[in-house]
């Protein structure tokens, strides 16, 4: 088991990261979901020169993080710049055993590397577990968004 940075042969399996990552996780994926506008933002047009990581076991990918600029822009800078988005997600059966703030805490070192401003992401409300995680790992919610959505960023050092 270990950590690594996400290459071309990874993108059939990030799908499954972004369904676990854009579905309340106590409710079946729906029907038609892979076509779905909010998904499909986080696949097309992957490619390895994004900012990703993965935790991989016996030659398969139990979880992944990655940062893009995804559209629409959901946190801009205070300079104008688009913050990337970020998306995690670990297999069900491996959750709470620190891998998730590994390749997250591993995915803030290559924002840094990268003179990113920030990272950000959306949280479901009732998703308490996740809310309390991003919040150790340093995400700060922010404004009211007036959906069960809640917004956080991490701002990055100069």
């Amino acid at each position: 088991m270990s950590t690594r940075v996400l290459i071309d042969r990874d993108e059939p399996e990030l799908e499954r990261f972004v369904l676990m990552a854009a579905f309340n996780p106590d409710a079946p994926i729906p029907a038609g979901a892979r076509a779905m506008t909010h998904v499909r933002r986080w696949l097309d047009g992957w490619s390895a020169l994004e900012t990703g990581v993965c935790w991989e076991e016996n030659d398969r990918l139990v979880g992944a993080a990655w940062a893009r600029r995804v559209e629409p822009v959901l946190v801009k800078s205070p300079l104008g710049q688009p913050i990337p988005e970020v998306l995690i997600a670990v297999d069900p059966e491996r959750r709470g055993q620190g891998i998730g703030r590994t390749l997250m805490e591993e995915l803030v070192a290559f924002a840094e590397e990268a003179c990113e401003p920030g990272l950000c992401l959306t949280v479901g409300e009732q998703n308490a577990v996740a809310v309390r995680f991003y919040e150790r790992v340093g995400f700060v919610a922010i404004g009211d968004t007036r959906t069960p959505l809640i917004t956080m960023v991490l701002e990055l050092e100069d």
